[in-house]
């Protein structure tokens, strides 16, 4: 469909058109990886939610963290690609292909159709994901990093390309509890 049309379109567009390929190719790659790491996880998951490990173990906990971590690193690119192409080239792709002009050009109006419904449901999500994004940013702020700045999609998409969310995670968790919930804790709230 890009080559039929490409000619007929602005730079601009070829641009957008280009972007859109480029992040259905990546989702697909990325939702490959995912799958794999969520299928090393699913012999973990049955046994802890039975309650049938009576310890875990330094070596279980370990390999659930590294486990965990692909998993969360490869689900936060899937996410930066989906909020980018909302940023990037989505609007422009669904004009294009609503555009009576290039109708001639795109003759499957099933798949138009499909991919419309697509680039929706994107949208809904990439804005459910950024508002998801600005409350972990909050949290990090407040339990880690109280100079990380006031949020912007820009500074996410950097953190969702290049920060160890586990490992962040990790540290807001512990020093929510130490603060809040540690019986020591000069701050702790009582119930």
């Amino acid at each position: 469909m890009y080559e039929n049309v490409a000619p007929k379109l602005t730079e601009e567009e070829r641009e957008a058109m280009r972007h859109h390929l480029y992040y259905y190719e990546e989702v697909r790659r990325f939702m490959k990886i995912v799958a794999r790491a969520t299928s090393r996880l699913r012999p973990y998951i049955q046994p802890i939610k039975k309650n049938k490990i009576e310890v875990y173990s330094a070596s279980l906990i370990n390999k659930l963290e590294k486990h965990l971590a692909q998993w969360d690193t490869n689900r936060g690119y899937v996410e930066a690609l989906m909020i980018e192409n909302g940023l990037k080239a989505r609007n422009t792709v669904r004009k294009i292909l609503k555009n009576k002009n290039y109708q001639p050009y795109f003759p499957n109006r099933k798949i138009i159709k499909k991919m419309i419904s697509e680039m929706n449901e994107a949208d809904r999500a990439s804005n459910s994901l950024i508002q998801d994004g600005k409350g972990r940013w909050e949290r990090e702020v407040k339990w880690v990093n109280p100079n990380k700045g006031l949020f912007t999609v820009e500074k996410y998409l950097h953190d969702l390309w290049n920060q160890n969310n586990t490992e962040i995670i990790k540290k807001a968790n512990a020093n929510e509890f130490i603060t809040a919930y540690w019986l020591f804790s000069p701050t702790r709230i009582y119930a």
